[in-house]
């Protein structure tokens, strides 16, 4: 079995997505590490490194286990979006700038080996085997010697979309500007090369001297990938069918309606099961279009099981070991999500959600695309926020603690802290806090011990009721606030905060808070306060995140649904129409997520949320 140890992207030339060894070492806390610009593809785990590549040009080797720096090399050839692979001592990462660029790096001392030049507008990630090197540059497929980067043969792989000067402007164009209009990562196995080529078809090539082999005319997405296994070949088109083919001939095993537009997400193949993901339209028109993961039998296409996602999956999944890790990339709203399900029935296992957001203000960086990669039992992926993250494939586990995981996020190492340790604790510590601090406020108060006494016995009370007095506090707030008096709309408000933090982290008491909140924005908008709203249905949206953020669940993500659509609702009302339709495009997302068409009433406020999104965008 290939795996993803061997050093390749997608777990080796197959491209199979098959994850490494089941548990991490002794010894491995999570950590991350920053980089010099947005990490949009995946890293590769090759001989106890861990190397990837950002947006800002450079390319870093770190320990695979602890992060520590090995190498760094700042290349000039342009931002570095294609995912390295690893063959024969040798790091292989495409390079976009204004020519495209395949460099061959040394992985043990980052000292550059050989250049070849693949011209503009090409990022797919090259594949290796047999000492050879296959890569689709601007003269088409290019076979190359790993040893020096020799030229072996060449073929154009033709089309109305030739690689000259019109047909980058064509492919560019239609795939609105962006800068990889050709992504298709090539397949190679029993030495055939397999891609898609410009007129949609997919074709086998012999990896020696670049033979055309067998074409099958499939309406194939330019950068759609495929993947090899057990001689099969597993590709989707752009009417959201799967195909599966013989990968000596191209004749056809079957084909399969998935409904599902992969966007760039590769197959997985494993234990039998091939794995799709992408966007997925809802069943239950007119919704919005949202995501899913399609699990079906790797010889006959028979469907295992459907999985829904809050938004649609653009990385490709990785598999291995019973379960199946998947990152959703994002919605304007809401960080993306990594999630394990059970492989063999979709089955929730974990959830961790990922900061997606570039950095500043370039938006074209937004949404978690590097795909995870698994390796020893560590999980690494790359952020679009600058950063390189790990953590316990297993479990989920990251630091545990908010603060741990924000240190994680900005790339400052942070060690092992379970988080349901990491809520009991901070349970602990908060009452033990509060206790005290009541002792004292009664000791100062009355200046007796029965003061410190009282104010002991007050503290329990204290807690249990401080989701209500802090809803309480925070109307308190508001009244000021639209009242013109800010000095004391601020001291409310910030009672307010800071008697939330008394609150338990559990999922009732948490719930009971965010609605607590909810009727707050509610009236307020049903008021006309235009001033005043934003600010209870910004805290009541924020509560509920946070509160699924630790608890993930249906029951939190439909608090988070609620909590969204009311937000789309008022800004409706207030004429903020562009808002509005994204928290509406976004709330109908997570209605979706957790398939809330059981409830007749979670049905019915989707169906609203999703007509205000209709009328708003006059689809």
């Amino acid at each position: 079995m290939v795996t993803q140890g061997d050093g390749m992207f997608r777990g080796g030339s197959h491209r199979t997505g098959v994850s490494g060894e089941a548990g991490p070492p002794p010894g491995f806390s999570p950590w991350g590490r920053r980089m010099s610009g947005p990490v949009r593809a995946a890293p590769v785990v090759t001989d106890g490194l861990v190397v990837a590549g950002d947006a800002g040009g450079r390319l870093v080797a770190l320990d695979a286990l602890d992060g520590s720096h090995r190498w760094n090399l700042r290349t000039d050839a342009g931002p570095l979006l294609s995912p390295p692979i690893a063959y024969a001592g040798l790091i292989l990462i495409r390079a976009g700038g204004s020519g495209g660029t395949l460099l061959a790096v040394d992985a043990a001392s980052g000292e550059v080996r050989w250049r070849f030049a693949t011209g503009a507008g090409f990022s797919a990630p090259p594949a290796a085997a047999d000492g050879l090197v296959a890569v689709v540059a601007h003269r088409g497929l290019t076979i190359l010697r790993a040893a020096d980067g020799e030229v072996v043969a060449e073929r154009e792989l033709g089309g109305p979309s030739q690689f000259t000067a019109l047909g980058v402007l064509q492919e560019v164009i239609g795939s609105a500007g962006r800068p990889d209009f050709y992504g298709c990562p090539p397949a190679i196995a029993d030495g055939r090369v397999h891609l898609v080529v410009p007129n949609q078809s997919l074709r086998a090539f012999a990896l020696a001297d670049a033979r055309p082999l067998w074409q099958a005319p499939l309406n194939l997405a330019m950068h759609a990938g495929c993947a090899v296994a057990g001689g099969i070949v597993h590709v989707a088109d752009l009417a959201g069918e799967a195909h599966a083919l013989r990968a000596d001939d191209g004749e056809p095993v079957w084909t399969e309606q998935i409904s599902l537009l992969v966007d760039r997400a590769m197959p997985v193949v494993d234990g039998g099961i091939v794995y799709f993901a992408g966007r997925a339209p809802s069943t239950h028109p007119p919704l919005l279009t949202s995501g899913a993961i399609v699990a079906l039998d790797a010889a006959t296409g028979e469907l295992r099981w459907r999985k829904p996602t809050a938004a649609w999956v653009e990385a490709s999944p990785a598999a291995g070991h019973g379960r199946l890790i998947y990152a959703t990339r994002g919605t304007a709203e809401n960080a993306a999500e990594l999630a394990a399900v059970d492989a063999s029935d979709g089955r929730h296992l974990w959830s961790r959600p990922v900061e997606h957001r570039g950095p500043g203000m370039d938006t074209s960086h937004d949404g978690l695309r590097a795909s995870p990669v698994v390796h020893d039992g560590i999980l690494y992926f790359g952020m679009p926020s600058g950063s390189l993250q790990t953590l316990d494939a297993a479990t989920g586990t990251d630091a545990g603690t908010f603060r741990a995981r924000d240190r994680i996020r900005r790339g400052v190492p942070a060690g092992p802290f379970p988080g349901p340790a990491a809520a009991h604790l901070n349970t602990v510590l908060t009452g033990a806090a509060t206790a005290f601090g009541g002792g004292l406020l009664g000791a100062l108060a009355t200046g007796r011990p029965a003061g410190m006494l009282a104010g002991l016995a007050v503290s329990p009370l204290v807690m249990l009721a401080a989701d209500r007095l802090a809803a309480l506090f925070f109307r308190i707030g508001l009244k000021y606030f639209t009242a013109g008096r800010g000095g004391a709309s601020a001291f409310w408000s910030g009672l307010a905060r800071l008697t939330m933090y008394l609150v338990p982290p559990t999922r009732k008491r948490g719930a009971r808070r965010v609605r607590a909140v909810a009727n707050v924005a509610a009236g307020l908008g049903a008021a006309g306060y235009r001033s005043a709203w934003p600010v209870a249905a910004g805290m009541h949206l924020r509560q509920a995140n946070a509160l699924a953020e630790r608890f993930p669940g249906p029951d939190t993500t439909l608090l988070r649904a609620h909590a969204t659509g009311l937000a789309a609702r008022g800004y409706a009302e207030f004429g903020e129409r562009d808002v509005a339709a994204r928290h509406a495009a976004h709330a109908v997302d997570l209605y979706l997520s957790i398939d809330a068409f059981g409830d007749p009433a979670n049905l019915e406020q989707a169906r609203q949320i999703d007509a205000l999104y209709r009328s708003l965008t006059g689809n």
